[in-house]
Protein backbone atom coordinates (compact mmCIF):
# COMPACT_ATOMS: atom_id res chain seq x y z
CA UNK A 1 0.00 0.00 0.00
CA UNK A 2 1.39 3.41 -0.92
CA UNK A 3 2.16 5.94 1.79
CA UNK A 4 -0.63 8.21 0.53
CA UNK A 5 -3.21 5.39 0.73
CA UNK A 6 -1.84 4.32 4.11
CA UNK A 7 -2.17 7.87 5.48
CA UNK A 8 -5.72 8.09 4.15
CA UNK A 9 -6.64 4.74 5.75
CA UNK A 10 -5.09 5.87 9.06
CA UNK A 11 -7.17 9.07 8.97
CA UNK A 12 -10.34 7.06 8.24
CA UNK A 13 -9.66 4.75 11.19
CA UNK A 14 -8.95 7.75 13.41
CA UNK A 15 -12.26 9.38 12.39
CA UNK A 16 -14.24 6.19 13.02
CA UNK A 17 -12.62 5.74 16.42
CA UNK A 18 -13.54 9.33 17.29
CA UNK A 19 -17.18 8.86 16.31
CA UNK A 20 -17.51 5.50 18.05
CA UNK A 21 -15.76 6.75 21.21
CA UNK A 22 -18.03 9.80 21.43
CA UNK A 23 -21.13 7.65 21.08
CA UNK A 24 -19.94 4.96 23.50
CA UNK A 25 -18.89 7.60 26.04
CA UNK A 26 -22.51 8.71 26.37
CA UNK A 27 -23.31 5.56 28.34
CA UNK A 28 -19.82 4.45 29.49
CA UNK A 29 -19.19 7.90 31.01
CA UNK A 30 -15.43 7.61 30.67
CA UNK A 31 -14.97 11.38 30.44
CA UNK A 32 -17.68 13.32 32.22
CA UNK A 33 -15.82 16.62 32.52
CA UNK A 34 -13.45 18.67 30.41
CA UNK A 35 -10.07 16.97 30.41
CA UNK A 36 -7.20 16.53 27.99
CA UNK A 37 -7.69 12.77 27.89
CA UNK A 38 -11.12 12.62 26.29
CA UNK A 39 -12.80 9.37 25.31
CA UNK A 40 -11.75 9.74 21.63
CA UNK A 41 -8.12 10.44 22.56
CA UNK A 42 -8.08 7.48 24.97
CA UNK A 43 -9.49 5.07 22.38
CA UNK A 44 -7.24 6.36 19.59
CA UNK A 45 -4.19 6.17 21.84
CA UNK A 46 -4.80 2.54 22.74
CA UNK A 47 -6.05 1.24 19.41
CA UNK A 48 -3.58 3.07 17.17
CA UNK A 49 -0.74 2.52 19.64
CA UNK A 50 -1.40 -1.22 19.79
CA UNK A 51 -1.85 -1.41 16.03
CA UNK A 52 1.63 0.04 15.73
CA UNK A 53 3.09 -2.27 18.40
CA UNK A 54 0.89 -4.99 19.90
CA UNK A 55 3.16 -5.22 22.96
CA UNK A 56 3.40 -1.47 23.57
CA UNK A 57 4.01 -0.45 27.16
CA UNK A 58 2.10 2.37 28.81
CA UNK A 59 5.01 4.72 28.08
CA UNK A 60 5.00 3.68 24.42
CA UNK A 61 1.26 4.30 24.33
CA UNK A 62 1.91 7.74 25.82
CA UNK A 63 4.24 8.39 22.86
CA UNK A 64 1.42 7.30 20.53
CA UNK A 65 -0.75 9.91 22.25
CA UNK A 66 1.90 12.52 21.43
CA UNK A 67 1.48 11.61 17.75
CA UNK A 68 -2.17 12.62 18.22
CA UNK A 69 -1.15 15.93 19.79
CA UNK A 70 -1.83 14.89 23.38
CA UNK A 71 0.85 15.27 26.05
CA UNK A 72 0.27 12.50 28.61
CA UNK A 73 2.36 10.13 30.68
CA UNK A 74 2.16 6.37 30.97
CA UNK A 75 1.11 6.71 34.62
CA UNK A 76 -1.75 9.04 33.62
CA UNK A 77 -2.94 6.40 31.15
CA UNK A 78 -2.68 3.76 33.87
CA UNK A 79 -4.89 5.84 36.18
CA UNK A 80 -7.64 5.86 33.55
CA UNK A 81 -7.58 2.07 33.03
CA UNK A 82 -10.71 1.37 35.04
CA UNK A 83 -14.26 0.08 34.63
CA UNK A 84 -15.51 3.10 32.60
CA UNK A 85 -12.52 2.63 30.26
CA UNK A 86 -13.44 -1.03 29.84
CA UNK A 87 -17.06 -0.10 29.10
CA UNK A 88 -15.88 2.54 26.63
CA UNK A 89 -13.69 0.08 24.71
CA UNK A 90 -16.45 -2.55 24.72
CA UNK A 91 -18.84 0.06 23.34
CA UNK A 92 -16.44 1.02 20.58
CA UNK A 93 -16.05 -2.65 19.63
CA UNK A 94 -19.84 -3.10 19.62
CA UNK A 95 -20.31 -0.10 17.31
CA UNK A 96 -17.54 -1.29 14.97
CA UNK A 97 -19.09 -4.76 14.71
CA UNK A 98 -22.50 -3.23 14.11
CA UNK A 99 -21.05 -1.26 11.19
CA UNK A 100 -19.33 -4.40 9.87
CA UNK A 101 -22.67 -6.22 9.86
CA UNK A 102 -24.17 -3.47 7.68
CA UNK A 103 -21.16 -3.32 5.34
CA UNK A 104 -20.73 -7.09 4.84
CA UNK A 105 -24.13 -8.79 4.93
CA UNK A 106 -24.36 -12.57 4.71
CA UNK A 107 -26.61 -14.26 2.07
CA UNK A 108 -29.12 -15.41 4.70
CA UNK A 109 -31.38 -17.08 2.13
CA UNK A 110 -28.57 -19.49 1.19
CA UNK A 111 -27.74 -20.16 4.83
CA UNK A 112 -31.34 -20.80 5.98
CA UNK A 113 -31.03 -24.64 5.85
CA UNK A 114 -28.35 -24.53 8.53
CA UNK A 115 -29.22 -24.33 12.21
CA UNK A 116 -26.44 -21.82 12.74
CA UNK A 117 -23.00 -20.78 11.62
CA UNK A 118 -20.62 -20.84 14.55
CA UNK A 119 -17.23 -19.30 14.93
CA UNK A 120 -15.39 -20.16 18.12
CA UNK A 121 -12.22 -18.71 19.54
CA UNK A 122 -10.26 -18.99 22.74
CA UNK A 123 -7.60 -16.38 23.33
CA UNK A 124 -5.43 -15.28 26.23
CA UNK A 125 -4.59 -11.61 26.20
CA UNK A 126 -1.95 -10.05 28.44
CA UNK A 127 -3.18 -6.74 29.83
CA UNK A 128 -1.38 -3.82 31.48
CA UNK A 129 -0.64 -4.48 35.15
CA UNK A 130 -2.92 -1.56 36.03
CA UNK A 131 -5.88 -3.83 35.21
CA UNK A 132 -4.79 -6.66 37.54
CA UNK A 133 -7.54 -5.83 40.05
CA UNK A 134 -10.20 -6.26 37.35
CA UNK A 135 -8.54 -9.09 35.36
CA UNK A 136 -6.38 -11.21 37.63
CA UNK A 137 -4.29 -13.74 35.77
CA UNK A 138 -1.92 -16.37 37.06
CA UNK A 139 1.17 -15.38 39.07
CA UNK A 140 -0.32 -11.96 39.88
CA UNK A 141 -0.25 -10.68 36.32
CA UNK A 142 -3.14 -9.10 34.45
CA UNK A 143 -4.70 -11.48 31.94
CA UNK A 144 -7.94 -11.91 30.06
CA UNK A 145 -8.98 -15.33 28.84
CA UNK A 146 -11.65 -14.88 26.25
CA UNK A 147 -13.71 -17.80 25.00
CA UNK A 148 -16.32 -16.86 22.45
CA UNK A 149 -18.77 -18.89 20.40
CA UNK A 150 -20.43 -16.65 17.86
CA UNK A 151 -23.53 -17.61 15.87
CA UNK A 152 -22.89 -15.43 12.84
CA UNK A 153 -26.27 -16.16 11.27
CA UNK A 154 -28.15 -14.93 14.37
CA UNK A 155 -25.93 -11.86 14.63
CA UNK A 156 -26.39 -11.06 10.94
CA UNK A 157 -30.18 -11.28 11.11
CA UNK A 158 -30.16 -8.84 14.02
CA UNK A 159 -31.55 -11.24 16.61
CA UNK A 160 -30.17 -11.30 20.11
CA UNK A 161 -27.71 -13.97 21.11
CA UNK A 162 -25.30 -13.64 18.23
CA UNK A 163 -22.49 -14.21 20.69
CA UNK A 164 -22.54 -16.03 23.98
CA UNK A 165 -20.18 -16.33 26.87
CA UNK A 166 -18.81 -19.70 27.89
CA UNK A 167 -17.30 -20.32 31.29
CA UNK A 168 -13.76 -21.65 31.18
Amino acid sequence: MSQKKSSKRYAEIQNLLTLYAQEANEWAQFSQRETRLTAPYFVQTLVLGWLKNKKASLNELAHAAQDLGLQITGSALQERMDQPALLLLAGVLHLALKQLRKACPLPLNLLAPFGGIYISDSSQIALPQALAALFQGNKGNSMLKLQVVWDVSAWQSGSAGGARRQNA
